[in-house]
């Protein structure tokens, strides 16, 4: 179910600044703080910081006024709407990723000490509920293919899925190569 919503997100707000800046250009501001207000809302359950605060902005800046340059007032909460949008396209990605599930010994040989740098770097994305995470996750999982470290992290990946990221941080911590 959570994973139908994000999809749904990530497919209905590809084209949001266009449907702002239309808002903007034809001085429709009821319209406009609407899209921007409901982008707020979602990128504050998200825990996408970076996108709320940008939002936050922006419907400050429309509410005083709808005639502003939708270039200028919208830059910051594009870049963010971008990298959320990318985070978002990452994680659906790793979830319908096929990666073996288990292998035969021999296979698969790791780099530790680069695997369990990731690994550190990953729980501090995941302890700060950071978007970031995703990108962090999929290094991972590509450098561990093949691996029983692969089969765990696409647990962690799972239980990121379903946002219970106390039950990822835990799997991590328990993880060792």
């Amino acid at each position: 179910m959570f994973l139908n919503l994000i999809e749904k997100f990530y497919s209905k707000n590809q084209d949001l600044i266009d449907q702002i800046s239309d808002a903007i250009n034809k001085k429709d501001q009821e319209r406009a703080v609407r899209l921007v207000h409901t982008m707020k809302g979602v990128a504050g359950n998200l825990g996408a910081t970076g996108l709320y605060a940008a939002a936050v902005d922006v419907e400050s800046k429309l509410n005083d006024s709808i005639d502003v340059d939708s270039g200028i007032i919208l830059r910051e909460f594009a870049g963010e709407l971008s990298l959320a949008l990318g985070e978002i396209g990452t994680w659906l990605s790793l979830s319908k990723s096929t990666v073996p599930r288990s292998v035969s010994a021999g296979e698969g040989k790791l780099e530790i000490e680069k695997v369990k740098s990731l690994i550190l770097e990953l729980m501090e994305l995941v302890e700060e509920n950071d978007l970031g995470s995703g990108k962090k996750l999929e290094e991972l999982m590509h450098l561990s293919e093949g691996t029983e470290l692969n089969e765990d992290l696409r647990t962690v990946s799972k239980l990121l899925q379903e946002y219970d990221f106390d039950g990822a941080l835990a799997m991590l911590k328990n993880i060792s190569p």
